[in-house]
């Protein structure tokens, strides 16, 4: 995290045409966003905790399995 912002990367996928970033919330998952590279920031707010999964989607549209959750907690 710097200045509030919250950056994402992980390894990338030989086949990945691109990556779905969800944001965990209680039981459910909300898709942020779909990037092309293996990275992904968004702002965080202060004191707040969030949790990630990433999946890779190939070019015919086959979604992997989500990874293993990501948590972080926005501290100043």
């Amino acid at each position: 995290m710097t200045s509030g912002n919250i950056s994402l990367t992980w390894q990338a996928s030989e086949d990945a045409d691109h990556y779905n970033v969800y944001r965990l919330k209680g039981v459910s998952s909300e898709k942020l966003a779909e990037v092309k590279s293996p990275e992904y920031t968004m702002k965080g707010e202060l004191w707040k905790s969030y949790t990630f999964r990433v999946s890779a989607v190939n070019s015919e549209g086959n979604e992997s399995e989500l990874s293993d959750p990501v948590g972080i907690v926005v501290t100043p």
